[in-house]
């Protein structure tokens, strides 16, 4: 059997590797070409285009980067063409992958969603819809999500959260400390870049600033700065310096679970890794800006999906309510984030309080042997 497997983002590439390595633990005879990064190519993908590091958000981000997005999909479509797989799956990344979808019906390739499009957060009935024509299955991570799709006649499966699989601690705190060489007696503040280069560009600064005034308050506390990803370290520390923070450690791991796990507080784009958080208990403050030409585009061009959209950051999205504190463009402030971080330092109980918080939007995201749930959904032997 062989599988086309496409991610345009890190995360996707993540949650696409997990499942290859599911799935054939289930089908070891199977074997996977497609779009993805490092994480996939080290499970044994061969992966023929990585656009992982294009990712963005915003309206006018993406234009720089659609030279090589349009030569990924000249490349993928003449592979389905020519390698003409038994199953196509993609997961997230709705504008690249409906596109792709399009190629395989056409070509008769049988279609599988994983990670479902969020029509059913800030689309409407008539893009899932669209979704729906173009997907023999959707395997959906979210409740919400199957409900939205269910009632359109998609044949559709729930499995719940990837990261409930994958976000676990494998040091203890002592452990952690000792490696680092940081002082078990001190708090650790974590700033957290983004994995986008806007991310990095725009909103890294406003973090590293508010971290410099929270630090003016509170001295004692140890600061990390996490790079997961190597390409932009250069980046990161250049930013670093500039801000004119010192005794900054830096974490160069692939993975942060254990450094959110034993971070008392973190600023952090929105994103996955507001997710991660509210798994492991971690209180952290979101801030979030994209160019100010994309921005006021955004409220312009997409102005009934901006004033639907009440959250950027996705648990409180799940929740519907605001229990990460969140800042956007011009509320996005070194000042109004560090405020906000002297509520949560100055008070254990408005601390304690916010863990308890997270600890329900983790109830929220389904139960462990999520990717193995999927792996098992994704199979279907009359079809491949």
């Amino acid at each position: 059997m062989k599988i086309m497997i496409s991610a345009a983002e890190i995360s996707g590439d993540i949650h696409a590797a997990n499942l290859v390595a599911e799935f054939q633990k289930i089908h070891p005879e199977a074997t996977f070409f497609g779009m993805g990064g490092a994480k996939m190519q080290a499970q044994g993908v061969r992966v023929l285009v990585d656009i992982t590091t294009t990712s963005t958000v915003g309206l006018l981000e993406p234009i720089k980067y659609l030279p090589k997005i349009y030569q990924a999909y000249q490349q993928m479509k003449k592979a389905l063409q020519k390698e003409k797989p038994d199953l196509l799956i993609v997961v997230d990344a709705q504008g690249f992958h409906m596109l792709l979808l399009k190629v395989a019906q056409k070509l008769g390739i049988k279609t599988v969603y994983y990670i479902a499009p969020q029509e059913w957060l800030w689309g409407t009935k008539k893009g899932g819809r669209k979704v729906v024509a173009l997907t023999d299955k959707i395997i959906t991570i979210f409740p919400r999500a199957y409900d939205f799709y269910q009632k359109l006649g998609a044949d559709v499966v729930y499995v719940g959260h990837p990261l409930l699989d994958t976000v676990k601690t494998k040091v203890s705190k002592t452990e952690f400390y000792q490696k680092h060489h940081l002082d078990q007696d001190k708090k650790i503040l974590t700033v957290f870049p983004g994995s986008r280069t806007q991310e990095i560009k725009y909103t890294f600064p406003v973090l590293l600033q508010a971290a410099k005034k929270i630090l003016q308050s509170y001295p004692q506390l140890q600061i990390i700065v996490s790079i997961v990803n190597p390409k932009f370290e250069g980046k990161i520390k250049e930013k670093v310096a500039k801000s004119g923070l010192s005794n900054v450690i830096f974490h160069t791991h692939m993975s942060s679970c254990d450094l959110i796990a034993h971070t008392y507080l973190s600023l952090t784009p929105s994103g996955t890794i507001t997710l991660e958080h509210a798994i492991l208990q971690t209180p952290c403050i979101v801030a979030y800006r994209f160019s100010h030409i994309s921005y006021m585009l955004l409220k312009l061009v997409a102005r009934k999906l901006y004033e639907r959209v009440k959250y950027i950051s996705l648990p409180n999205q799940i929740m519907n309510q605001l229990i990460i504190p969140e800042f956007v463009q011009d509320a996005a402030t070194p000042d109004a984030l560090a405020k906000e971080a002297f509520k949560i330092l100055d008070d254990e109980t408005e601390y304690q309080n916010f863990k308890e918080k997270l600890s329900t939007i983790k109830a929220k995201l389904g139960t462990p042997g999520v990717v193995q749930r999927a792996a098992k959904a994704v199979f279907i032997r009359d079809e491949c």
